[in-house]
């Protein structure tokens, strides 16, 4: 009899459906202990109601059930069998409904973040005039509208073998509150590039670790001064490298508004890796929005066109010059065409501002830039001339490259050499 009670009971399990998911099924997510308790007492409650309900009707037919009782106990397990197999249809048909509804919002969350995730890197990101709107940043909170984004470069070693490290770490609050952290690494180290993207979700704007980014920290110095400085390590396929950074003081504020302040510090910085260290240059840019739908993601960003070249440049003696130049069509109020050049002199100790130059780009045939020839008549009077080194294989838009570029700068103190990357987006 029980032979043929676990075999109608393995025909049950098999003939029933079973569903396979990405994620837990919400039966198993609520709690696996009162699962298990809730199963054997609709078992023992079914049990029960039908032999009880089955005794009392067949207690007036006493001999009859004494001579087929078999097959009364045959129809009980049949009935008892029955009512658990739908129950359990019923219970599965309701986790289904649950489960399917959860997707179905799961779905929708991925689809507005991914919506949201149209890439504006830290070179590219638009100037527009800002609204003027006041207000601090943690009443602005809920307006769900926060953006804010670091990114770090590193670069040195020599034109035969370039050392260049970018990370750009983004934060966009969504719909929900929550923020979406989007993640860029792009490398050109030991001969190799490199890149690596990541996406998480936070209820902080406070960067993660992924597996391409092991730690990475931030910290203002002892005196609370605004220097700063960065220690972390990132993974370039299988190797550890580690950096750190000082004497970045904040030297520029590009923008000063709440919709969008940006600032640029540069300093210097050691990187490690197998025992060995070499120095690196240290640019280091953030931007905060209060509103970016008002500075960053506007309306009409999609159907503008930008010829941009951003050049990030050091010369022999440790000047630095950052060089931004775009032409866009069709201008709107929140972006239109600018110049704008940064300069750092070294010797002297100074940084300043310049919104005039010119630049000329050469090319062969119509191809990819190959060269440029810059102004900075503010800047001592200088004239650039670089050439393309590499073209970083990044993985991006065929519209924006990344490239290392060298050359030589004529000013009042002389001619020297200048080495740096730019970025070209048509």
């Amino acid at each position: 009899m029980f032979r043929v009670f676990f075999v109608v009971l393995g025909a049950l399990y098999l003939a029933l459906p079973q569903y396979s998911y990405a994620i837990l099924p919400p039966s198993f997510i609520v709690s696996v202990g009162s699962q298990f308790v809730q199963f054997f007492s609709v078992i023992i409650l079914i049990v029960g109601g039908v032999t009880g309900s089955v005794l009392m009707y067949l207690r007036p037919h006493f001999y009859f059930v004494r001579e087929h009782l078999y097959a009364v106990l045959a129809a009980l397990v049949v009935i008892i069998l029955g009512s658990i197999a739908g129950v359990y249809m019923y219970q599965e048909a309701a986790n289904k409904q649950i489960y399917l509804e959860q997707i179905e919002a799961l779905n929708k969350q991925i689809e507005e973040a991914t919506r949201m995730a149209t890439y504006v890197s830290s070179s590219t990101a638009a100037y527009p005039t800002s609204t003027g709107t006041e207000g601090n940043w943690e009443s602005l909170k809920d307006a769900r509208r926060l953006f804010v984004n670091d990114t770090l470069f590193l670069y040195g070693g020599d034109a035969r073998n370039p050392f260049y490290l970018e990370i750009d770490l983004n934060r966009r609050q969504v719909p929900n509150g929550t923020f979406m952290h989007y993640y860029y690494v792009v490398s050109v180290f030991d001969g190799e590039d490199r890149s690596y993207y990541d996406r998480i979700f936070s209820t902080s704007t406070v960067p993660m670790t992924t597996d391409s980014i092991l730690n990475l920290t931030l910290r203002p110095y002892s005196d609370l001064s605004t220097r700063y400085e960065h220690q972390g390590t990132v993974l370039l396929g299988d190797l550890p490298v580690s950096f750190s950074t000082f004497n970045l003081q904040g030297d520029f504020i590009t923008k000063n508004f709440p919709t969008y302040t940006r600032y640029q510090s540069i300093g210097d910085g050691i990187v490690t890796y197998n025992n060995e260290k070499i120095a690196v240059q240290v640019l280091s840019e953030g931007i905060h929005s209060s509103d970016f739908e008002k500075s960053i993601f506007f309306e009409g960003s999609d159907s503008v066109n930008a010829d941009t070249r951003q050049f990030v440049l050091w010369d022999s003696v440790g000047n630095f010059y950052m060089i931004d130049q775009s032409v866009v069509t069709p201008e709107i109020p929140q972006y239109t065409s600018h110049t704008w050049l940064l300069y750092t002199d070294k010797k002297e100790g100074y940084t300043k501002k310049s919104f005039t130059s010119d630049i000329t780009a050469q090319s062969i045939m119509g191809g990819p830039e190959t060269g440029w020839s810059i102004t900075a008549p503010d800047f001592k009077n200088g004239s650039i001339k670089l050439s393309r080194v590499k073209e970083i294989n990044d993985g991006d838009a065929q519209t924006r490259s990344r490239v290392l570029v060298e050359g030589t700068i004529a000013d009042s103190d002389g001619v020297r050499e200048i080495r740096g990357f730019a970025f070209i987006i048509k």
